[in-house]
């Protein structure tokens, strides 16, 4: 206007645009959204070149590891893979068969043989003297011991079955079994008070990569549910850990807030509820495009190999959502309408878990006297 005013010709400017809508200087100077390459999946199927006598070849032959390899990684470090992933095969069947965990007053004798996976998988002898399994594994719940057994190696068999139909639904050519073997709960708490379905379920479960990069998914989850007289306790969370060679350790998260979000845990889905909070009592959230992405590309090498969707499902599906009588499927309904199916994909839902059709948590109420 000054301009006009002083019969000057006005400065040229650029047209004011939507504040929402304003272009930063990166963006200026790209105008287009960069698309990151289509994996080729054939690479995932590669055999893995390593000397018959490494332990990398060991490893690759008895896992059935294919595709990338971590060249960083020394053949000691391979054969300590070897042996963690020996010991924890070796501690499932323990603990399923009685050879761990066995009272006085324990009557398996009686009872029929407990299904597992690794009941006929042995110790290598070049890996020397077989190492104690005790404590390797824990299944706790409310039953006697062969009782538990038996529920632990039911949940177990459903467990390795669901991740195995998820990654069959997918475009990647892996066989689902062996992937499904690579799947471990290695522990798991219920505390049932005979009030329909268990008050507290913790479980914790590992996911190791199919590739020869040692890589591997530590999923944590937690579901509280208790009605008292007066109010009800409610809260829920899953958290992926990723770990492996040259991965920064971090320590298990607690059971607060603060301590779950710390730096190096991702959220899979958190449920917080307040009764005392009026407008929002009940707070949800799942995880991210960024977290989903960095989750698999730490388990698969790439980002693109699987969808969103096919990477949340392998998630909570590995640690056993909704196998210990927890009606906790929200987070699945609210997945299913967030991530669609990806190119070549079909229907991740192989099966129904309790309240998989609702994204509203299930609360409950409490009794007032």
């Amino acid at each position: 206007m000054a301009a006009l005013f002083t019969g000057l010709p006005p400065h040229e400017q650029e047209p004011a645009t939507p504040k929402g809508k304003r272009k930063s200087a990166g963006d200026k100077e790209q105008e287009s959204t960069v698309k990151l390459p289509r994996l080729d999946r054939n690479l995932l199927l590669d055999d893995i070149k390593a000397e018959k006598s490494s332990w990398l070849a060991k490893a690759a032959a008895r896992f059935g590891l294919k595709g990338a390899v971590n060249n960083g990684l020394t053949d000691a470090e391979w054969k300590e893979y070897y042996a963690i992933r020996c010991s924890l095969e070796l501690a499932e069947a323990a603990n399923l068969d009685g050879t761990i965990g066995v009272e006085e007053n324990d009557d398996r004798e009686y009872h029929d043989e407990v299904p597992s996976t690794f009941k006929d998988c042995t110790w290598p002898e070049e890996l020397g003297e077989k190492p104690d399994l005790q404590g390797l594994m824990c299944f706790e719940g409310h039953k006697e011991p062969f009782e538990e057994s038996e529920y632990a190696g039911d949940v177990l068999l459903q467990v390795r079955k669901s991740v195995a139909a998820t990654l069959a639904s997918s475009a990647l050519k892996l066989d689902p079994k062996v992937f499904a073997r690579g799947v471990f709960i290695t522990e798991y708490h219920i505390n049932d008070a005979d009030e329909g379905a268990p008050r507290t379920v913790e479980a914790e479960a590992i996911m190791h990569s199919p590739n020869a990069s040692g890589n591997y998914i530590v999923v944590s989850y937690e579901n509280h549910h208790r009605v008292r007289m007066s109010f009800t306790e409610r809260y829920s969370y899953m958290y992926a850990t990723k770990k492996g060679p040259g991965v920064e350790q971090v320590e298990k998260p607690g059971r607060s807030l603060p301590s779950r979000r710390r730096l190096g845990h991702q959220k899979i889905f958190d449920l917080d509820y307040n009764e005392c909070r009026r407008k929002n009592p009940t707070k949800t959230s799942i995880a991210t495009k960024a977290t989903l992405d960095d989750l698999a590309a730490h388990l698969f090498g790439s980002e693109t190999a699987i969808s969103n969707r096919k990477m949340f499902g392998l998630l909570v599906r590995a640690v056993g959502l909704g196998k210990f009588g927890d009606s906790n499927g929200w987070p699945i309904a609210i997945a299913r309408r967030r991530w669609k199916c990806g190119e070549d994909e079909t229907e991740t839902d192989t099966e129904r878990i309790s309240g998989d059709r609702d994204i509203d948590a299930n609360i409950g109420d409490c009794c007032v006297m």
